[in-house]
This record gives structure tokens, C-alpha cells and sequence, in this order.
């Protein structure tokens, strides 16, 4: 019998090599711009969700921080980078330490700070923004690679 934790990690990795999409639609012969511009267009639908889960979630910030990281998890099944979750830890800490300054500066508050004055759920937003501009980055520069180097 296998633990509740090997369950986990056995459902994920049949998500990650069911859902990779950039892996399993791309075919070695044929053009990628449609992948390229499936691959933008899920990941600003992904940055919409969580644009619209800030907008109606704010008041409960702890839910609102698990929708951000599974939304964040649900683009890297899709599509993966390179170094993803440290590209995640690190930009959402240092987003949410430069919005910690900024606020101490008084610049601007949040209505419902609890932690240094900013929101639970600040630093996954800024990680997940991070990696998806990343995810919509590759595919744009691997499009502008290919017109420059036939």
C-alpha cells in the first residue's frame, strides 16, 4: 500500500507527462508557432484567472494564496521552465521584501495587510507573474530566434 505522499507524487507525475503540452503536441517535423501561441495565449489566461481571483478573494487571503500557488502548479504542469520553482521562490520574496519597503515609506497600504504590511497571497502573485511572463517570454524569443536564423 503506498503512502498518501507517494500518491501524491504518483498523480503528479502522471499530470506532468499527461498535460506537458509543449512535449506531447509538438511533433518533431511540422512548424511550433501553433504550440508557441497556444503556450502565450494559456498562460495570459492563467494570469487572468489570478487577476480575477485577487478581485473576488481578497477578503479571505489565505484561500486566496492556495488558488495563486495551484494556478501557479497548473502552468507548470503545462508548460515547465527551467529552474521554475526557484524562479518562483525568489521573485516572490523579493517583490513582496521591495513592496514591504515601499510600504514603510509610505508610499501606499493594502486594506487587509497580515504579514509587514502586505497580504499573505503577495508573494505568489509576484512569483507567478514572474514565470508566466517567462513561460510567454520563451515562446515569443523562440519565434524571433527562428526569423533570424532560417
Amino acid at each position: 500500500m503506498k503512502s498518501t505522499l507517494e500518491q501524491v507524487g504518483a498523480a503528479s507525475l502522471f499530470l506532468f507527462f499527461t498535460l506537458d503540452l509543449e512535449r506531447r503536441v509538438q511533433k518533431p517535423d511540422e512548424s511550433d508557432v501553433g504550440i508557441r501561441v497556444l503556450k502565450t495565449l494559456i498562460t495570459f489566461f492563467i494570469m487572468g484567472l489570478a487577476a480575477i481571483s485577487i478581485m473576488t478573494l481578497w477578503q479571505m487571503p489565505l484561500l486566496l494564496a492556495c488558488v495563486l500557488c495551484f494556478l501557479a502548479w497548473l502552468k507548470r504542469l503545462l508548460f515547465p521552465i527551467k529552474w521554475e520553482l526557484l524562479w518562483f521562490l525568489v521573485v516572490g520574496y523579493m517583490g513582496a521584501t521591495a513592496e514591504t519597503l515601499i510600504i514603510q515609506a509610505g508610499a501606499w497600504t493594502y486594506t487587509n495587510p497580515q504579514w509587514n504590511g502586505i497580504p499573505i497571497w503577495l508573494p505568489a502573485i509576484w512569483g507567478l507573474t514572474a514565470t508566466s511572463l517567462m513561460t510567454a517570454y520563451s515562446a515569443v524569443a523562440s519565434e524571433m530566434k527562428q526569423q533570424t536564423h532560417p
